[in-house]
Order: structure tokens, then sequence, then C-alpha cells
């Protein structure tokens, strides 16, 4: 099992996940959406426990380093932030 939650891997993968290798996004949408385990993502490509958890989890780095630099999830929650906190103003003031 991997030691990063699916809650933190999600929006990286709806947001970067377009930026990573095929077989890293396959690899990352079978484990963190399709609920599959190392070892049947392993079976189905014919690869090892190993190999599939060291392509995760290079795709998991890279797709933060993209959002290091450019923040794109970050900036996406200030302005769902900011909103709420807009729509609550106007709901007290009405």
């Amino acid at each position: 099992m991997l030691k990063k939650d699916h809650f933190v891997v999600g929006p990286l993968i709806d947001v970067y996940g377009d930026l990573l290798s095929s077989k890293q996004r396959n690899y990352l949408i079978r484990y963190y959406e399709d609920n599959y385990t190392l070892e049947e993502i392993g079976e189905v490509e014919g690869k090892t426990r190993q190999c599939v958890y060291d392509v995760i989890m290079r795709g998991i780095r890279k797709m933060e380093k993209f959002e290091d630099k450019l923040q794109v999830i970050k900036m996406r929650k200030i302005i769902s932030q900011y909103e709420l906190a807009e729509a609550d103003e106007v709901s007290d003031a009405g």
C-alpha cells in the first residue's frame, strides 16, 4: 500500500495527469481511481509489484513538482474559499 492519500493524489491526477507518461497515468488511475492493488496492476501489465510501485511514485513526484511550480491546486482552493466567503456575505446581507 502506498503512503500517499487518495485525497492528495486525486486532485494531482485531475490537474496534472495529462502531463505524465501514459504508463504513469494508467497505473495511477488504476490504483487511485479504480482501486486496483499494486499486485493486480502488475498482473495485468506483466510487471512486478515493485516496478508498479516505482512507476506510481515517479508519477506522484512529477506531479508534486508541477504543483510546487505552478500552484494550480493551491490557487483553486484560495479562489474557492474566496467565493464561499463572498456567498456567505451575500446571504447574510439578504
